[in-house]
Parts: C-alpha cells; sequence; structure tokens
C-alpha cells in the first residue's frame, strides 16, 4: 500500500460466506459507482463487521439476557462485544469509508 490507498489486498480477511461477493460486486461495479454509490456498496458488504451481542465475560461466551442485563447461566453483567473478530486491515477500510472515491480492480 501506499499513502493514497486505503486497503490492499483480496479480502483475505473477510470470512468466505461474504468475500467471493465482495469481490464479484467490486469487480462488476467499482468502475461505474461514484463516491458515494462505491461507499455504500463497501459498506453493505462489510456491515457484518460491525455487528455486536451480548457477552458474558465470565462464561465467555454470547449469552441471551436472562434477569435484564445478567447472563442467564451465571448471573454476570452481560456487556457488548463485536460479533467478529478485530482485524487491523478492515478496521482502517471501516474508519476511512467516507474517503474511498476509487477501488482498483486488479483480476489474476
Amino acid at each position: 500500500m501506499n499513502e493514497d490507498e486505503v486497503y490492499s489486498g483480496g479480502f483475505e480477511e473477510v470470512p468466505e460466506t461474504y468475500r467471493k461477493k465482495i469481490r464479484r460486486d467490486l469487480s462488476e461495479w467499482s468502475d461505474r459507482l461514484g463516491k458515494t454509490g462505491l461507499n455504500e456498496l463497501l459498506y453493505s458488504h462489510l456491515s457484518w463487521y460491525d455487528a455486536m451481542d451480548t457477552y458474558c465475560m465470565d462464561c465467555g461466551e454470547f449469552r441471551d439476557g436472562g434477569a435484564g442485563d445478567s447472563c442467564g447461566v451465571c448471573g454476570s453483567r452481560l456487556s457488548m462485544k463485536y460479533v467478529h473478530d478485530r482485524n487491523k486491515n478492515l478496521d482502517l477500510l471501516m474508519t476511512c469509508m467516507g474517503m474511498i472515491s476509487r477501488v482498483v480492480v486488479v483480476n489474476d
């Protein structure tokens, strides 16, 4: 990557279930969309990354609340946690989403 790039890669950080569609849609649409459309396309494909759910720190698992904001299994207080592990490349892409004005697709 250089200083003008936000992301360079093949979306290897993205789970396979999402990766194929992102690659296909970017290949098909990236040269036809303006900045707003391009950002909407990217965000719609990466919205799963920002999903959060209630998490019990004591159990170490995602839980539905039992009584209010307490774990239904151990009774500990639940907190919100990202469902998917954080990745520095995807974090940067999500942070800079509104600044992306062009996507270059290179087919191997």
